[in-house]
């Protein structure tokens, strides 16, 4: 008898983990599986540099108001469409900047906007994510007087869940809506692709796939023509100072 309700209580404790795992799963949002997507499995560092790490996340931040029908897009200009509170602060606080600009902007602007503050935005993910023991924090030294955050998965489950689901529909689905393509072009402009796939003819079959949507994309070509230029202002920075101090 004992033997039976302790493997019981085992099959139950089971059930219960694998439906956190599910739980986890279903209720990650763009921005939780953009930042999933962005820390390396082998040492919790980031994938992507600053630049493209920001920018996409800004791009991720937007697809969620777009899903969540807060904002649209009217002649090429963003618009506010429902002020009702989300439930989530980031969120909030994008709607009401976007609502008190004095003059209506383009998506490129926005991303760009709000790219720059997105590192904050990022510790706040990240914060939430560990509290549902999904990742941990690591203090690592990155050079002799350094040292730098690291956050490696306490539970990879939900991230390989959902990363599997995605691969899967980059490859093999068709007929996706606007949601999920914009999803896949924000993941191709940041340049999350290259480690989404692991076997060479997947990946040159999904960047062929991931191309062909990122081109019809709003958000998409938003995220990549922000990273590209604020990529060349960076390039010109060693110059001007050369032109300052000469």
């Amino acid at each position: 008898m004992k033997k039976r309700t302790v493997g019981l209580l085992s099959f139950i404790g089971l059930c219960l983990v694998l439906n956190g795992y599910a739980s986890n799963e279903n209720h990650l949002s763009f921005t939780e599986k953009f930042v999933l997507l962005n820390i390396c499995d082998e040492n919790g560092g980031n994938i992507l540099d600053s630049i493209s790490t920001n920018h996409g996340l800004a791009g991720a931040m937007l697809l969620e108001l777009f899903e969540k029908d807060k904002i649209v897009l009217k002649k090429k200009v963003l618009i506010v469409k429902d002020m009702n509170p989300t439930g989530d602060m980031i969120l909030d606080r994008i709607i009401e900047r976007v609502n008190k600009s004095k003059k209506e902007r383009s998506l490129r602007y926005w991303v760009r906007k709000i790219g720059k503050r997105a590192h904050k935005y990022k510790k706040s993910i990240l914060e939430n994510l560990m509290n549902r023991r999904i990742l941990t924090s690591q203090k690592k030294k990155s050079f002799i007087f350094l040292k730098k955050t690291t956050y490696p998965a306490i539970s990879s489950e939900p991230e390989r869940s959902f990363r599997k689901k995605l691969c899967e529909s980059i490859l093999y689905d068709t007929g996706h809506d606007w949601i999920k393509n914009e999803w896949i072009s924000i993941l191709y402009a940041s340049g999350l692709r290259r480690s989404l796939f692991k076997e060479k003819n997947d990946r040159k079959l999904a960047k062929k796939r991931m191309k062909a949507t990122f081109k019809t994309s709003s958000i998409g070509k938003a995220v990549d023509r922000t990273i590209e230029s604020v990529e060349e202002s960076t390039d010109l920075m060693p110059l001007l100072w050369l032109l300052i101090l000469d």
